[in-house]
């Protein structure tokens, strides 16, 4: 059984002429237990909406997403989100604003400190936990969001443009912390960028969508080191250009569609 499936899952909106505005049409999806995907496509296709159906803050149209078997009614503890925008709170700590999550859920603060603690020492945190958000860098700020979404014990972590915001050095780094998070983790993970290159070094696999409205038109399986953070010119070898390349073909196939698919006026049948 796949950890996450998505079953025709159709999702519109009614624009304010009466038009209906298809984002999503018959999309059909399987993510494993423990797997990391990527999902990259061209603008406006639905990856974003795709992310938010699955995390349970917006309803289907039609179709079903399951996880485990059992359909999607809601938010959960279980599905854990990373913002672009990492929304912490400034008028706590660093060390409390990771605490957050455990806290508000019952965990004894004495845990919850521990908890928040070694996650932050992993993430390299260990001298800023009494720092306040806006005293960090935006790496740190994202390690901070990494921290506080994984010390509430998800089972699935969803990303939406989580590393977008920052320079391409600092992204880079960022990505092999939150990678080491994932091999530490072994969380399942499904993660939305316009970064192609972010995507393959990231990724099991890396789905790209087709133009609005989003279906999946392509799978590419990832075939490079696991600990890809030890590979020190891994950026730069044949294999990685080789995923990037064929990956970008069909995106680039995939943008030349835009706006030739049925993506507005008709209502989809339940």
């Amino acid at each position: 059984m796949a950890k996450i499936a998505f079953r025709q899952v159709t999702k519109g909106f009614f624009k304010d002429n009466g038009h209906f505005d298809l984002v999503l049409d018959g999309l059909n999806l399987e993510v494993g237990d423990g797997e990391f995907v990527s999902v990259v496509g061209p603008g406006g296709n639905g990856k974003s909406t795709l992310l938010r159906l699955l995390a349970g803050l917006e309803a289907l149209t039609s179709g079903e997403i399951r996880v485990d078997g059992h359909p999607i009614s809601g938010p959960s503890a279980k599905r854990g989100v990373i913002f672009e925008e990492t929304l912490l709170y400034p008028w706590m700590t660093v060390r409390e604003n990771v605490m957050f999550g455990p806290l508000s859920c019952g965990v004894d603060p004495r845990e919850a400190r521990q908890k928040a603690e070694e996650w932050l020492i992993f993430l390299g945190l260990k001298n800023f936990m009494d720092k306040y958000p806006h005293e960090l860098s935006g790496g740190m700020q994202q390690r901070v969001a990494i921290a506080r979404a994984i010390v509430n014990e998800p089972e699935i972590l969803l990303c939406d443009e989580p590393f977008g915001s920052l320079d391409w050095i600092t992204r880079e780094l960022i990505c092999d912390e939150f990678l080491r998070v994932w091999h530490r983790t072994r969380k399942t993970v499904v993660y939305i960028t316009h970064a192609l290159e972010e995507a393959v070094y990231l990724s099991q696999r890396v789905l790209v969508m087709t133009a609005k409205p989003g279906r999946i038109a392509k799978v590419v399986d990832i075939d490079l080191p696991e600990k890809r953070w030890e590979e020190r010119g891994l950026r730069y070898s044949e294999a990685y250009a080789d995923y990037v390349e064929r990956v970008r073909a069909w995106f680039q196939e995939e943008s030349c569609k835009g706006g030739r698919g049925p993506g507005e006026g008709r209502l989809p049948l339940r």
